[in-house]
């Protein structure tokens, strides 16, 4: 399984990976920090997985997050966000994306929400 994380900080991003790195079928993780490099960096590198912080594109996040869903073949995309998680959750879901996590309180489920997706397909890798 590749996973990619596009997260403006790299503290952060280094945490999510070691977090991803823990799970049985983790081949690769793909570190993004800047969001203009975002889709080519996917188109690139084919992940299965895609963690994105809301935060990292700015205003255009949104933006990115459909095009990257209408563009490419990613299996499951994971936002998070440190804002009103609410209106973002409802923006998400608007676009058809139904992992949006409060980046301060959730963090921790994101390799429990790869594990339930990703092993479902693929038996051990749960």
């Amino acid at each position: 399984m590749k996973v990619a994380i596009a997260d403006h900080s790299p503290a952060c991003s280094m945490r999510l990976g070691s977090l991803v790195a823990e799970i049985p079928c983790t081949k690769s993780i793909i570190h993004i920090l800047d969001p203009q490099v975002a889709i080519e960096m996917v188109r690139t590198n084919s992940p299965d997985i895609l963690i994105y912080d809301l935060h990292t594109g700015g205003k255009e996040s949104m933006d990115l997050l459909k095009q990257l869903l209408e563009d490419l073949a990613v299996a499951l995309i994971i936002t998070l966000v440190d804002m009103d998680i609410s209106y973002h959750k409802k923006r998400c879901n608007e676009i058809g994306i139904t992992h949006c996590l409060n980046k301060a309180l959730d963090f921790e489920e994101v390799p429990t929400l790869i594990k339930e997706y990703y092993g479902k397909n693929n038996p051990g890798c749960s």
